[in-house]
């Protein structure tokens, strides 16, 4: 299928379909909800501004009053949401957020030292993955000082549009690895007559479409050492479970279907034996 130029009617994909689905239009709907908040300070109202930090809107008329003061006290030593907590079995499932979302910028997509539409380690992009007849899934989660952090969709995506039901499902190119939402489900799609066993990207392949570094020493924003585990998924298997520590360059680390891995920046640190088991819902 060629670029789509205007939306279509999505139409649904089963969790096991391994036909090429991914083009200008993907099979799963999208949605995205935006919300404000009116305050009421003392006896005057005061308009929900654009600014989503706290104290970032003005104080209003009544700023002294004992009412404002204690509720800008408030705002001020308000404690950030925590990150989700790690469950015993990761699901992962299409349209998910899986960790915190909202920790990179930007927060969907490429930065600017990604994947602009320039060809990325030889990967370019192309306007759409329909023809590709290798087609298979891994997972890449990211720890930061104990916390869980969604990785944000619509990386590899050039241009991406707007969420469906939490699925990125426009652009004007795509990259052959990417995201479609933040559950940290990488897809990798190319024209190839490799087997579905084989592995034809790195996590450096993913990390720098997405425009991020990996080292020892931290994972883009966040500074830390780092420690990286991984696990398959045994053939004709879903579950990716038997964690072990990878000690090489991290960049290096192949892609295989049903591969997961994941990300420590601490410390602290997650040890092995407490990661989650990573549930795949396709068959490659």
């Amino acid at each position: 299928m060629g670029p789509v130029m205007g939306p279509t009617v999505p139409t649904g994909m089963s969790g096991l379909n391994l036909s090429s689905t991914d083009s200008l239009a993907y099979d799963e709907p999208m949605k995205l909800h935006n919300a404000c908040l009116a305050s009421l300070v003392s006896v005057s109202m005061v308009a929900c501004g654009g600014s989503s930090l706290p104290g970032g809107s003005s104080p209003g008329a009544n700023a002294n009053a004992p009412n404002a003061i204690a509720e800008t006290t408030a705002a001020a030593t308000a404690t950030p949401a925590p990150a989700p907590t790690l469950p015993a079995e990761l699901v992962l499932g299409q349209g998910k957020t899986d960790g915190k979302p909202g920790m990179f910028t930007p927060t969907r997509g490429d930065t600017a030292t990604g994947g602009q539409s320039q060809v990325v380690d030889n990967i370019q992009c192309a306007p759409t993955m329909v023809d590709n007849s290798f087609h298979v899934h891994s997972f890449v989660g990211l720890i930061v000082n104990g916390q869980w952090y969604a990785i944000p969709d619509s990386i590899g995506f050039y241009k991406p549009g707007p969420l469906e039901s939490g699925f990125s499902n426009y652009a004007t190119c795509f990259y052959n690895i990417h995201t479609h939402d933040a559950s940290g489900y990488v897809h990798q799609e190319i024209l190839s007559s490799a087997k579905e066993s084989a592995s034809l990207f790195t996590l450096g392949n993913f990390v720098d479409v997405w425009g991020q570094t990996l080292s020892g020493s931290g994972f883009g924003p966040f500074p830390g050492v780092v420690e990286v585990y991984t696990a398959q998924a045994p053939s004709g298997a879903l579950n990716a479970s038997n964690w072990t520590q990878y000690t090489g360059d991290p960049n290096q680390i192949a892609l295989y279907s049903h591969e997961a891995v994941w990300i420590e920046v601490g410390p602290p640190y997650v040890a092995a034996a407490q990661l989650p088991i990573v549930r795949f819902y396709t068959q490659y």
